[in-house]
C-alpha cells in the first residue's frame, strides 16, 4: 500500500501545500470520542512522511462539530475548495474521504476540482488520483460501467425563514434520471458490478434517511458491533453513544415525540465480549467438523433431488418430443387437428421451460460444495482468527470486519429481568437465539441477597437484633461493601425494609404501646411520655428493647382521667 501510494506522489505535489482536514459531526463526538480526533491530526505526520515539509502542511480544523450534510455551515471545506481550484493545494489528507463531504454535489464538485488541478486525496486506506480512471471507479460515475446517463442532478429551490430563495444541487434517484443507455460504450466494469458497488456504498453511509436500516461502514471506534444491532422493537438500526464505555441504544421513538423513553438502551463492552466469545466458538475445529458433516449430508440429499430433477425433465422432453412427432407426422390439410396438435407441442415446450427454470431457482438455493481444499481453508481459519482477533495489533476496525464477514445481523430484544435476547443472523443464512445476561445495577450489586433476608426471617422468630447480628457475623456475613460486620441497627433496617416481624415479648396481660395509645385515644409519644414520668411501668425484656405494659383497674382509670383532663386542656387553649 505504501508503495502504490509514493508512486502517486511526485515532486510537483510535495511543492504545494497539503492540507489536513479534521472534521467529527457533533461537539458530543469531539468531546467523547477524542482517539478518532487525535488520529486525524496525525494525519500531518504521515503528510510529512510521504515527502511534504512541515510548514507545507496546514491543518484545517475549524469544522470540527459540523455536519458534512451541508457545505455552508464549514468554512474551512470552502477554504479548502477554493485553494484546491486555485492549483495551491498538492494533496488533501483525511482520516476516511467521507469526512469531506455528506453531500453527493459537494463532494463530486470536491473531486471534478482535484482532477483539474492534479491534486491527490489521500486518507487511512490509500492515496487517490481522480484523474486515474481506476481511482475514479470509486466516485460512483456510470461512464465506466459502459453506461451513458443524463439527469443525474437536479435543483430543488427553498424558502429561507428571510424569504430568500436558496437553489440547492440534488442527486436523482436511479429511475429519475432523463437519458439512461446501458451498453453504450466498452466499460471497465460490468452493470451489475457498478449497482453493486452502489449498494454498497449506501450500506456504507451511516446518515441516511432514506436509508435507516443502514449500518453504515466499519469504523474505528470502540463499539464492535455498530451497524450490526436492529432493535427488537421498532426495527431500527442501534446507535451509539460513547461515554466511560460504548453505549448501544434506540432513540428513534423518542426523537421523533412517539414515546418518552429509549427503546433499548445496554452497555457495549459487555455485549460486544458475549458476541465475540460465541463468534470464536462457533469458529472452533470441532464446530467446523459439525458443520462440514451437516454439510457433506445435505449434499448427498440434494444429489438424489437432483437425480429426481432429471427424470422429471426426462419426461418433459419425451413428452414434448412426442408432441413434436404427432405435429409433423399430422396431414397439413386437416387444419383442426393440425393446430390442435400444434397448440399440445408448444404446452409441452412450455412446461419443459418451466422445469428447467424452476430447476436452476433450486439449484441456486443450494449450498456451496465443500470440496477437500475448501475443507482445509476452513480448518485453517478455525486456528487463525482466535490468534488473530486476540492479537493486540488488531484493530477495532479490522475485528468489526471480521465480524461482518461472519454475522449479518443481530436484532436484541428485551424479556423480563436483567436478559437480553439476541437473535443472531449468520451470513450462510442460518439463524440463533442467545442469551445475553446484562450485568447487575449499582444498587443491586450491594443489595442484600435473598439468603441472607431469608436466614433473618429464621431467626427473628426467636431471637432478639443483636442476637441476629451476632448469628450473621459468625456466619461470615458482611453488613457493607466494605466489610463492616452486622450491627443491631443494620438487622433492624432490614426487618423495617422486607417487613419482617419481631417475637413477641408480650406476657398474659401484657400490651404494647401502640395498644395503649389505641386503648385510651392517645398518640405513642404520650404514652412513652407517661412510662418516663413514672405513671406506667414497663418491663424490658432486654436493654433498649420493647415496652411490656401491665394495666391495673385503678391504673386505667387513672390513665383514663389524665387523657381527659389533657384533653380538655387543649380545648381551653384553643378557645
Amino acid at each position: 500500500m505504501m508503495s502504490t501510494t509514493t508512486s502517486k506522489i511526485t515532486g510537483e505535489h510535495t511543492e504545494k501545500l497539503a492540507y489536513v482536514y479534521v472534521r467529527q459531526s457533533t461537539m458530543g463526538q469531539v468531546r467523547l470520542n477524542q482517539e478518532s480526533t487525535q488520529r486525524q491530526y496525525a494525519l500531518k505526520e504521515r503528510a510529512r512522511t510521504l515527502g511534504w515539509q512541515v510548514p507545507k502542511v496546514v491543518i484545517l480544523d475549524k469544522d470540527l462539530g459540523e455536519s458534512g450534510t451541508q457545505m455552508s455551515k464549514r468554512g474551512d471545506f470552502q477554504r479548502l475548495i477554493a485553494e484546491v481550484s486555485l492549483g495551491r493545494v498538492g494533496a488533501v489528507l483525511a482520516l476516511e474521504a467521507s469526512r469531506l463531504s455528506r453531500s453527493c454535489a459537494d463532494w463530486h464538485r470536491l473531486l471534478e476540482l482535484c482532477a483539474l488541478t492534479c491534486t491527490l486525496i489521500i486518507d487511512e486506506d490509500g492515496c487517490y488520483d481522480p484523474r486515474d480512471f481506476n481511482d475514479q471507479l470509486l466516485l460512483g460515475n456510470p461512464c465506466y460501467a459502459g453506461c451513458y446517463a443524463f439527469g443525474r442532478y437536479g435543483t430543488r429551490k427553498t424558502i429561507t425563514e428571510s424569504g430568500e430563495i436558496v437553489a440547492k444541487t440534488v442527486c436523482k434517484p436511479m429511475e429519475a434520471w432523463e437519458v439512461l443507455i446501458e451498453d453504450h460504450h466498452y466499460g471497465y466494469i460490468t452493470w451489475e458490478q457498478y449497482l453493486k458497488n452502489q449498494e454498497i456504498l449506501k450500506g456504507n453511509c451511516s446518515h441516511e434517511k432514506d436509508n435507516p436500516m443502514s449500518g453504515g461502514a466499519a469504523r474505528e471506534g470502540a463499539a464492535l458491533l455498530q451497524g450490526l444491532l436492529i432493535c427488537g422493537r421498532c426495527g431500527r438500526r442501534l446507535t451509539v453513544r460513547y461515554g466511560a464505555y460504548p453505549q448501544y441504544e434506540c432513540n428513534w421513538h423518542r426523537r421523533e415525540g412517539l414515546a418518552s423513553s429509549s427503546c433499548l438502551s445496554t452497555r457495549g463492552d459487555v455485549l460486544d465480549q458475549r458476541v465475540g466469545e460465541r463468534v470464536l466458538e462457533a469458529v472452533r475445529p470441532m464446530q467446523i467438523e459439525i458443520a462440514l458433516e451437516a454439510a457433506k449430508q445435505l449434499a448427498q440429499r440434494d444429489e438424489e433431488l437432483q437425480g429426481q430433477w432429471e427424470l422429471r425433465l426426462q419426461r418433459a422432453e419425451y413428452q414434448a418430443q412426442l408432441a413434436e412427432r404427432n405435429y409433423r407426422a399430422v396431414d397439413a390439410t386437416n387444419r383442426l387437428v393440425a393446430s390442435t396438435l400444434e397448440r399440445q407441442w408448444n404446452e409441452a415446450l412450455e412446461q419443459l421451460a418451466d422445469l428447467r427454470d424452476e430447476q436452476s431457482r433450486q439449484q441456486q438455493k443450494h449450498g456451496v460444495r465443500v470440496n477437500s481444499r475448501t475443507r482445509d481453508e476452513l480448518m485453517q481459519l478455525a486456528k487463525d482468527l482466535p490468534r488473530v482477533w486476540q492479537a493486540p495489533s488488531t484493530s477495532n476496525r479490522d475485528r468489526k470486519r471480521l465480524l461482518r464477514l461472519l454475522i449479518k445481523d443481530i436484532t436484541v430484544e428485551r424479556t423480563e429481568g436483567r436478559e437480553l435476547l439476541l437473535h443472531i443472523r449468520w451470513q450462510g443464512g442460518a439463524c440463533e437465539n442467545l442469551v445475553h445476561q446484562l450485568p447487575p445495577r449499582c444498587c443491586d450489586k450491594w443489595r442484600y441477597p435473598e439468603q441472607l433476608i431469608d436466614r433473618v426471617r429464621e431467626l427473628a422468630l426467636e431471637h432478639r437484633d443483636d442476637r441476629i447480628a451476632a448469628e450473621l457475623n459468625d456466619a461470615g456475613y458482611k453488613g457493607s461493601k466494605d466489610g463492616k460486620p452486622f450491627s443491631a441497627s443494620m438487622v433492624r433496617w432490614i426487618r423495617h425494609k422486607h417487613c419482617i416481624a419481631i417475637p413477641s415479648w408480650l406476657h398474659d396481660g401484657e400490651l404494647s404501646v401502640d395498644e395503649v395509645a389505641e386503648r385510651f385515644n392517645v398518640s405513642r409519644h404520650v404514652v412513652y411520655y407517661w412510662i418516663g414520668r413514672g405513671y406506667l411501668s414497663s418491663r424490658q425484656p432486654y436493654p433498649g428493647g420493647p415496652h411490656c405494659l401491665m394495666l391495673t383497674p385503678p391504673k386505667q382509670k387513672e390513665l383514663a382521667q389524665r387523657a381527659e383532663d389533657a384533653r380538655l386542656r387543649l380545648i381551653k387553649l384553643g378557645n
